[in-house]
């Protein structure tokens, strides 16, 4: 089949069946894909402060950041301040990072007597925040207490 007709089957633009047709491995396209990401990465905060100023032109960021080393292209800083300009038009603060999945998981399966006081502490602000997640928590807990304690009698309950 040509590239234009796996396209049209597939639903992609050529350039995207260009591409991966044209990749040795999946990890070329991936590690590319990955890579392209992050030119921007040490420039975020910069492009935030300059955005929470009232800077909006992208060329005029990319210019900026330009000078300041950045290697990648200007298409690159216009993808990432696209997602400023659809919400109310600031940048959004950097925050901490949110935990992840695994690291809440483990929270939640880790006796609560067991847990260090920061984790509990965190999972303490996540519950309270999600009544589905606080549920999930005493479910798991109770499981675990019919468990270790040998009360599978307590099962239907």
């Amino acid at each position: 089949m040509s590239k234009a007709t796996i396209g049209r089957k597939l639903g992609l633009h050529q350039a995207s069946v260009r591409k991966l047709v044209n990749a040795r491995s999946a990890d070329d396209v991936v590690a590319k894909n990955l890579q392209r990401a992050h030119l921007v990465d040490p420039y975020v905060g910069y492009l935030h402060r300059r955005w929470n100023e009232g800077v909006r032109n992208a060329a005029q960021l990319y210019h900026e950041i330009k000078q300041l080393g950045y290697p990648g292209g200007e298409l690159a800083v216009q993808r990432h301040l696209r997602r400023y300009r659809t919400g109310r038009g600031h940048a959004p603060d950097l925050g901490p990072k949110p935990p992840s999945v695994r690291e809440v998981t483990s929270w939640i399966m880790t006796h609560p007597e067991h847990l260090r006081d920061e984790d509990a502490d965190k999972l303490h602000r996540l519950r309270e925040r999600d009544t589905e997640l606080d549920r999930l928590t005493l479910h798991v807990r109770q499981s675990a207490a019919m468990m270790t304690g040998r009360h599978g009698d307590c099962l239907e309950d």
